[in-house]
């Protein structure tokens, strides 16, 4: 049996005046998946596939205006007269909220670590001491604003504080996280004589 002789070419040496190859202008190509791409003259090479475009995140729907509007303004008494044991009491703290300012509800979503419930009905609640997010049966489960001898503005959960809130009272004014009404995770409190304890709070004390 005759054996198949070896063939080797040489290498091709191009001209000083040879051209390498270029792709086709972006006009003349079709750019689909695994199709091929011609020029005029060029050799065909194939694209690379499509990549799917990547869809945005939903936006978050707005807060209700009514609640954004209200937490600019002045804090009030929501209807429930015994709320206000002490009008002295509560008119300091009406003035410790004037030196610091609004609290925005955008403040209470940025501090917020729990997702938030834009689709809430904003009334007052049951209590009729509270107004903001409210449920089914009137309890505040989101953000809103409770006023009696002090002033709480933050996040509910059952009528209570839970989240993120800030609370003014005649002792002094705390922001930070809270449980089931008690202080509770990273918060700040400055007391009424300046005192500041900042930390990790458990259940109400900080460790």
């Amino acid at each position: 049996m005759v054996g198949r002789k070896s063939i080797t070419k040489s290498p091709v040496r191009l001209s000083p005046t040879h051209k390498s190859y270029q792709p086709p202008a972006l006009s003349q190509m079709k750019n689909t998946n695994s199709s091929v791409i011609t020029g005029s003259g060029a050799k065909p090479y194939y694209a690379a596939p499509t990549v799917a475009s990547v869809t945005a995140a939903p936006k978050n729907p707005d807060m209700p205006t009514i609640l954004i509007e209200e937490f600019k303004m002045e804090p009030k008494n929501y209807g429930n007269p015994d709320a206000l044991h002490d009008p002295d009491v509560f008119d300091a703290c009406l003035k410790k909220w004037k030196e610091l300012g609004i609290l925005y509800v955008d403040d209470v979503i940025k501090n917020a670590r729990d997702p938030i419930d834009y689709h809430l009905r904003v009334s007052n609640n049951d209590f009729g001491s509270a107004f903001g997010q409210v449920d089914r049966d009137g309890k505040m489960q989101g953000i809103g604003r409770e006023v009696n001898d002090f002033i709480y503005e933050g996040q509910f959960k059952d009528n209570v504080y839970h989240g993120w809130g800030r609370f003014i009272s005649h002792q002094g004014v705390y922001w930070g996280f809270w449980s089931n009404g008690l202080r509770n995770g990273q918060g700040k409190f400055v007391s009424s004589d300046g005192k500041t304890m900042e930390g990790n709070w458990v259940m109400g004390l900080l460790k």
